[in-house]
């Protein structure tokens, strides 16, 4: 399985800096890619970096994640799309106990070291992996790509090269010469470092325990991190070290939530093309998927 960004290229190539990284949501890039260049944006409220409005399964605290018990519930579109991958993949399989949002379509992709979930808006529920899905009239458009969640073995690369591959992080170690940076203020008691490149390009990078987190592109990264920030404090992050990337764009706020699993063997994700809170409610909901519930 092929790993491609989702996000458009052109926005933070002006940065000039050492990602090599693509992303693991491929299949979410091919269903975007077929759909016209015209098709209707998503509104503001899409764009939003609030919640999704609908609550998580169990309270949520800085101190325990959104894991809602040792039995999830698994929602419908996540319990037929997991049975479409789990005869084509040998990585051990998890998925989001709670997804944000109800009446998602999905299309998958499954290999021997690798699985992905895409999951779309359709104004007509779909079954998994209709050809309609993400093509057709229902949910063509780019509005309705919703997010993927996946997993893929580290093979012979280690943790952090592949979470950086996945996530399309910037490598602060290798910024070229020229760029500028200082501290910002991201609130809830977190600092953050701000760097400027080549022709106002521009990304905020920092930390939370074990975890990176960047957001890069648009007019005022240090706004769209600190609503990132904020949304922390609502969902908790996977216990593992990850990744966390935003990429401001025209058509929304493209993120992708990576991590090492407990075993160090797998690294699992989640991706919100339009919203960075759907990756983020996904990640923490995140767990062992055995088949059934």
């Amino acid at each position: 399985m092929k790993r491609a960004r989702f996000w458009p290229l052109a926005l933070i190539g002006p940065l000039l800096l050492a990602s090599a990284g693509c992303g693991l949501l491929a299949h979410l890039a091919d269903s975007a890619s077929k759909m016209a260049a015209g098709a209707p944006s998503p509104s503001a409220a899409e764009r939003s970096l609030s919640a999704p409005s609908s609550a998580p399964p169990a309270p949520v605290s800085k101190t325990s994640t959104v894991s809602a018990s040792p039995s999830p519930v698994f929602p419908r579109v996540v319990r037929e799309a997991m049975a479409a991958v789990a005869s084509q993949t040998r990585v051990p399989l998890e998925a989001p106990a709670w997804t944000g949002l109800s009446g998602l379509s999905a299309t998958t992709r499954g290999q021997a070291t690798a699985y992905s979930v895409s999951l779309f808006k359709c104004s007509v529920p779909l079954p998994v992996n209709n050809p309609q899905v993400g093509t057709g009239q229902w949910c063509g458009a780019m509005a309705n790509v919703y997010g993927q969640f996946g997993g893929e073995t580290i093979g012979t690369q280690t943790a952090p090269a592949v979470l950086q591959s996945l996530t399309g992080a910037f490598a602060v170690s290798s910024l070229p010469s020229g760029v500028t940076h200082q501290s910002v203020s991201l609130g809830n008691g977190i600092t953050g470092e701000q760097y400027a490149g080549q022709a106002g390009a521009q990304f905020v990078q920092w930390q939370e325990g074990d975890w990176t987190l960047q957001v890069q592109g648009g007019s005022n990264p240090q706004a769209v991190a600190q609503q990132v920030v904020a949304l922390l404090t609502q969902y908790r992050l996977p216990p593992r070290p990850g990744m966390l990337v935003a990429v401001v764009a025209p058509d929304g706020i493209h993120t992708v939530v990576a991590w090492e699993a407990a075993s160090g063997q797998v690294v699992y994700s989640t991706g919100g093309y339009h919203n960075p809170a759907s990756a983020i409610a996904m990640a923490a909901a995140m767990a062992a998927y055995s088949g059934g519930s």
